[in-house]
């Protein structure tokens, strides 16, 4: 009875342990599993947000050094964009989003403009009404974020409008040497930069960024909007602008980040650049 006892308590005590090996094999797998996707998804990330920046960097800057070169790279820029947007649905809609600077450059190539305010005029048209189009067309664009509490808003307002007109004042502390205003009158230009600013926000932060915030994550969506700004503006000016451009995006896109508004990063916009040219125009 007693040699009974002791084997039906083997047995059990045998058996509780294949359980509990069973279940910790399958904890293990799982964590495995996890940690190959997330691998998996890292990788698509940063290879995803290296092709995007890579290719619209590229293409700016063989226009400036070989503008043929730059012209075909431009198209197979666009090609290459929807290619990957039909091929992978989770690339679709940053694709789409990266696609619109391609479009547009090809845009202002094809139109003749005698002057630079013209040219970046066609351009940032063609930016704006190719983001309004698929802001109303795409599915992935209509999806709505948490709305900011207006309260949230305005308190970050001053801060958001203080750090652009500080950024302004750097920007012109870098470049009131190689810059001036010539025949352009002071409305024009700041009314030009003004609407230049909305675009850029709408476009950079309130599309590009918020659609590949979703797909490879926030860090690198700060990124990716930063080098696509940047190289946006090599055409337009010289090293110096380069930098100072590339600076205001980043800490405009870091806004946004922290703060998903595009009244705020509108706002900053505007500050840096009615800033600049203000202190342009008085010295």
């Amino acid at each position: 009875m007693h040699m009974r006892r002791r084997s039906k308590s083997t047995t059990k005590a045998a058996a509780d342990e294949a359980v509990v090996g069973f279940i910790q094999e399958s904890v293990r797998k799982h964590r495995l599993a996890n940690l190959k996707a997330e691998a998996s998804q890292h990788k698509f990330c940063i290879s995803m947000t290296a092709y995007l920046a890579g290719c619209i960097a590229l293409n700016q800057v063989l226009l400036l050094a070989w503008p043929v070169a730059g012209a075909v790279a431009t198209v197979a820029a666009l090609v290459g964009f929807a290619v990957l947007a039909m091929r992978s649905r989770r690339a679709r809609p940053v694709a789409i989003a990266a696609s619109v600077l391609p479009a547009a450059t090809m845009s202002s190539l094809a139109l003749p403009q005698g002057t630079v305010l013209a040219q970046a005029g066609v351009l940032y048209g063609v930016v704006q009404f190719l983001t309004v189009a698929y802001l109303l067309t795409m599915p992935e664009a209509k999806t709505k974020q948490a709305r900011m509490p207006w309260g949230t808003i305005f308190r970050w307002l001053p801060l958001a409008v203080a750090g652009g007109a500080g950024v302004g004042a750097l920007g012109y502390a870098m470049l009131h040497t190689q810059l001036s205003l010539g025949p352009v009158s002071m409305p024009v230009a700041a009314a030009a930069l003004a609407c230049f600013a909305v675009v850029e926000e709408l476009y950079f932060r309130g599309f590009l960024q918020r659609l590949t915030r979703k797909a490879v994550g926030p860090t690198l969506s700060v990124a990716l909007a930063a080098i696509a700004y940047t190289a946006l503006t090599l055409p337009f000016g010289n090293v110096a602008i380069t930098g100072f451009a590339a600076l205001a995006s980043v800490l405009i896109s870091l806004l946004y980040y922290a703060r998903p508004s595009i009244a705020l990063t509108i706002a900053a916009n505007l500050a840096v650049k009615l800033t600049f040219i203000g202190l342009l125009t008085v010295n």
